[in-house]
């Protein structure tokens, strides 16, 4: 053998290995692509599915809300009827005692009736 050919066999080698490593590293580059294709597309499934549960929620979160306001309303209502019932109760108790307080000076007016009625029950004069 002359080297001419050692030095083509060589080259043709060279050439077969770097062809098989192109080869190799194009299919890993496609199988990475394939991979990231796929993963991309379960994101994109599970993006629109977590999409689908916030508006859920944020459904649910305005209704309760909603439902805490109307209740909050009813407690505050409730507290402000408590606390009027209190104050009429204190101020009726405080006319009454102004009342009573007013009566004992003043003596009851007598009527017509009341007087023709005091000497009919007198008996006969």
């Amino acid at each position: 053998m002359d080297y001419w050919s050692i030095a083509i066999s060589l080259l043709g080698l060279a050439a077969g290995l770097g062809a098989a490593f192109i080869r190799f590293r194009s299919e890993a580059d496609n199988e990475s692509a394939r991979l990231w294709r796929d993963n991309a597309e379960a994101e994109k499934a599970r993006a629109e599915r977590l999409e689908g549960v916030i508006s859920d929620l944020t459904a649910r979160v305005e209704r309760l809300e909603n439902e805490n306001a109307l209740l909050r309303g009813l407690v505050t209502g409730e507290r402000a009827m408590r606390a009027l019932s209190t104050l009429v109760t204190d101020q009726h108790a405080e006319v009454l005692a102004a009342l009573r307080a007013l009566r004992g000076p003043v003596r009851p007016v007598e009527t017509r009736a009341a007087q023709e009625a005091a000497t009919n029950d007198n008996g006969p004069s």
